[in-house]
């Protein structure tokens, strides 16, 4: 079987690099969401059993949770390569 010649290992480097960086992307997206989804519902809960604005700490419980999950993922994505 003969070698295979820049231009394929080129083509192949792109494919794999192009998979990697979605995966990548799409694990941050979604660990992002998830942990915004968990803030927002502490934020309400809380918000319910303090007789706070629902709305105002569901929005700081979303904030906080997607910049809390952002940076853990980071730093899990970081470690694991």
């Amino acid at each position: 079987m003969p070698s295979p010649g820049p231009v394929q290992i080129l083509e192949q480097l792109k494919k794999k690099r192009s998979k990697d960086t979605n995966e990548i992307i799409m694990e941050r997206t979604r660990g992002t969401l998830s942990g915004s989804a968990i803030g927002g519902g502490v934020g309400i809960i809380y918000a319910f059993s303090a007789k706070k604005s629902l709305l105002v700490w569901g929005v700081l419980g979303i904030l906080a949770g997607g910049i809390i999950s952002h940076f853990y993922i980071n730093k899990k994505i970081i470690q694991n390569n």
